[in-house]
């Protein structure tokens, strides 16, 4: 396989696992587990504050202690076990720190699949 197919592979699955579960996850927080608009809102917030430090921070351990090959798939591990973990919370206080750990998990790995 090409690098250029490779790359095309990469980057629909990077958005694809983004999608397949940011668009559903307000209707089974709000009509499932009936938590309210702002505790809803609160966790899609963890991709905002996860988007604001953690590409620096994942960036930074990429380029000086392991390899980005490797940060990228550790990061995508990480982030499927919280997402695990948040198919089983039933808290919204516990489902915000979940997702925030999934979130800064995911977020570097958008800056780690598009390089410049």
């Amino acid at each position: 396989m090409g690098i250029k197919l490779r790359l095309t592979v990469m980057n629909f699955l990077q958005f694809f696992l983004w999608g397949a579960w940011l668009i559903t996850l307000g209707a089974y927080m709000g009509a499932t587990l009936k938590f309210q608009g702002l505790q809803i809102g609160a966790v899609y917030g963890t991709l905002g504050i996860a988007s604001l430090f953690m590409p620096g921070v994942a960036g930074i351990v990429a380029d000086r202690w392991m390899n980005a090959e490797r940060v990228y798939g550790v990061l995508h591990i990480l982030g499927a076990v919280a997402l695990l973990e948040a198919s089983k919370v039933t808290d919204p206080h516990v489902m915000f720190w979940v997702m925030l750990l999934n979130s800064m998990c995911y977020m570097p790995t958008i800056a780690m699949a598009h390089p410049v």
